[in-house]
């Protein structure tokens, strides 16, 4: 007989997932995941995607450290390939930004294989012969050969193809599958459900139009872009204190000639524009994003990835566009956001900025953009429902810690979490209003001013 409480999932994301899969490791025998997609992972969670960034380059020591034991597990664990090591290159403008030489800084003291590039020939060096580069490795002036951007490489990190990844730990969890877990798919949660004192103790979910209470000792919220909308009570806390903001992302499809040559470029993250980007996949598709501060929907998260959705439920269908390699369908993307993201990748590789569009998404995220003003995740008890753990807010950079995900939550769960991460985490911390700046200015997802096939086109 198990001493273990019984924990309730909501979200088979990362986050999610990753709870559920440290829980049975630690011989949780009641522990159940529910998920609106009929199948897991959900074609269309920020985490089941083409691939994400795995960078320790963070201006926060624990975020640094926790990064270095989550490469180490994608290099060592069983995430069937999922994991390639290309080298992480930061950016910071002219002067390097706070944010990047901070990173620089924490990743030194890691002991990283971390080097700084000061010439032209530093940045060219880690890019193939052959690779056209553009601003971003611009000579200072034109005599000493010092390259004008502040950068620096970081050999340990690299990128991961998300939707094999989160495969593998799918099929890692299911082996739990009748000894201790229980997976329900295609329940739509609907709120939660409070006892006599008002306090959070379940959740009412629908079925096929059916409803039906799901209680737990422990309800944990990994309900990622989707909790502010959930739970969107002012009492509750969560809508002023995080929103679900829309991220494009677009690729351009290589000839099997230059993916040979682009294949070993490093990944890259510019904090002067904010771009990221990686090699590109074994099919050719090279992708990349801009880290700004994000479309918004004024009728709350939509259905991720697949358009506007005024009643949370139901994904407008014609906005399905262009397919994306792995990872299902693609969707329109906000019009105003093609000419950015052609500039800054103008910045790397000019000769790919103005191509046609292979495939364009926006990422609401499960982990990916549920967006805290601080960036920093909430992993806390709710201070008014002592049995409601939240596990949110991955705020744009989660995915790459996937492996330690688990640990970290699991050990708030039974309150052995380090000092540092649960005041970094804590829901309270929340109420200080730092914010982080990113670039441009947020926006409301408007249906008419999304793109059409043709927008994608060069001509």
């Amino acid at each position: 007989m198990s001493s273990h409480p019984s924990v309730l999932i909501l979200g088979g994301g990362c986050f999610g997932l990753s709870t559920a899969y440290e829980l049975l490791e630690r011989g949780y025998q009641n522990v159940t995941i529910i998920d609106r997609a009929h199948d897991l992972p959900a074609p269309d969670a920020a985490s089941t995607d083409l691939n994400k960034i795995v960078r320790s380059a963070y201006r926060k020591e624990v975020y640094t450290r926790l990064a270095q034991e989550s490469i180490s597990e994608w290099k060592t664990g069983d995430w069937d390939g999922a994991y390639h090591e290309s080298g992480v290159m930061v950016c910071g403008g002219v002067d390097g930004t706070a944010y990047s030489k901070a990173a620089h800084e924490n990743d030194l003291a890691a002991g990283c294989r971390v080097e700084l590039l000061l010439t032209v020939s530093d940045i060219k060096r880690h890019f193939p012969a052959g690779v056209a580069l553009g601003e971003i490795a611009a000579a200072k002036d034109d005599s000493s050969g010092l390259a004008r951007n502040w950068a620096y490489f970081n050999k340990d990190g690299g990128w991961v193809a998300a939707t094999v990844a989160m495969r593998a730990l799918l099929r890692r969890v299911r082996t739990y599958e009748g000894r201790g877990l229980t997976t329900l798919t295609g329940r739509r949660v609907t709120g939660l459900k409070f006892d006599q004192e008002g306090r959070a103790v379940g959740v009412s979910v629908v079925t096929n139009g059916k409803e039906e209470v799901l209680a737990a000792d422990v309800i944990v919220l990994a309900t990622g872009a989707w909790t502010s909308s959930l739970f969107p009570d002012e009492p509750f806390g969560l809508a002023q204190l995080m929103q679900a903001t829309g991220h494009t992302s677009l690729t351009v499809q290589l000839t099997p000639e230059e993916y040979e040559l682009y294949k070993n470029v490093p990944t890259l993250f510019d904090k002067e524009t904010d771009l990221y980007t990686m090699p590109p996949t074994p099919s050719g598709l090279l992708k990349w994003g801009i880290h700004h501060k994000g479309a918004v929907s004024a009728h709350g998260v939509s259905i991720p990835r697949t358009g506007l959705s005024k009643d949370n439920t139901s994904p407008l269908e014609p906005m399905a566009r262009i397919g994306v390699d792995g990872a299902g369908a693609s969707c329109a993307v906000p019009k105003r956001m093609l000419k950015p993201m052609r500039d800054a990748m103008r910045r790397l590789y000019p000769s790919i900025a103005d191509r046609d569009f292979a495939s364009s998404r926006i990422c609401w995220g499960g982990k990916k953009y549920a967006d805290t003003i601080d960036e920093d995740w909430i992993i806390d008890y709710h201070p008014d429902h002592p049995r409601l753990l939240l596990a949110t807010g991955g705020s744009g950079h989660g995915f790459k810690f996937t492996p330690v995900l688990g640990r970290v939550i699991v050990d708030r769960l039974e309150n052995k979490l380090d000092v540092e991460s649960k005041e970094l985490f804590s829901f309270a911390r929340l109420r200080s209003g730092e914010q982080v700046e990113r670039f441009g200015e947020s926006f409301e997802l408007v249906e008419e001013e999304l793109t059409v096939p043709a927008d994608l086109k060069m001509s």
